[in-house]
């Protein structure tokens, strides 16, 4: 018998709003590491940079598997499919093309609006300001996380969504939201008739919008009926806790 790998997710954290990670890309890997029934140990930081001896790139999530550093949520969610028995990859060629789709979809475009409604929608930066900063001391509280919110706006200023301001920004999330409802399954997953791929990464980004942290985002999420429902059953499928601890 194969002995199980021993397996460290590298991430931010800790837990937040409900949730096992800020980060859509972190909370994604959690779930498909949940769905495949695997224990695994979490190693938290304050900074992407903290992990950055295993990841060059300075980004997280990684997994460590017996050692052997896998950065990037989606080549974890490959990695994963060696492990277990079980699948999120459809068997079907087709299937499993607009599967990984989906999950690209949830990465490159949705995942944006998780940065925007933290960093960008002024009614949710009161709260942000006070996740990301709170245990400042007090002289840099009242400055310091203004001041790099503007440098990081900036930065940022030539993304899409920026450029188009507040109400532009959330325009455009409306119809995104408007569109998925329009597809998403009135019963069972996205794709199939069991969780894929295509589940896994859009959850990561929608859920993670359906927090405290983003009241506006996640009432407009939870608005849409249909898209609310699959939420709820993917969230129900995925959210028994299987990691060691800290």
């Amino acid at each position: 018998m194969t002995a199980k790998p021993h397996l460290i997710l590298c991430e931010l954290g800790p837990d937040a709003y409900g949730l096992e990670s800020l980060s859509p890309f972190c909370l994604k890997v959690h779930r498909a590491l949940k769905f495949h029934g695997l224990d695994y140990e979490r190693r938290h930081a304050l900074r992407p940079s903290d992990h950055r001896e295993y990841n060059p790139s300075a980004q997280v999530p990684v997994l460590l598997i017996d050692n052997r550093p896998v950065p990037d949520s989606t080549e974890i969610l490959k990695a994963l499919e060696t492990l277990t028995k079980k699948t999120l990859v459809p068997a079907d060629p087709k299937v499993r093309a607009g599967a990984w789709m989906w999950e690209d979809y949830a990465d490159r475009v949705l995942g944006y609006y998780v940065f925007a409604a933290r960093w960008f929608d002024d009614r949710n930066w009161s709260m942000m300001r006070a996740e990301v900063f709170g245990s400042l001391p007090f002289f840099l509280r009242g400055w310091l996380p203004d001041f790099l919110r503007a440098r990081i706006l900036k930065k940022m200023s030539v993304m899409e969504f920026i450029r188009a301001g507040q109400d532009g920004c959330w325009d455009m999330f409306r119809m995104h939201l408007d569109q998925l409802e329009g597809v998403a399954p009135e019963t069972g997953y996205w794709m199939t008739p069991q969780p894929s791929v295509a589940d896994i990464g859009l959850f990561g980004v929608l859920h993670c919008l359906r927090s405290d942290i983003s009241a506006w985002q996640r009432d407009q999420i939870n608005a849409r009926p249909k898209l609310h429902a699959w939420l709820d059953r993917v969230d129900a499928t995925t959210r028994q806790a299987r990691p060691i601890g800290d």
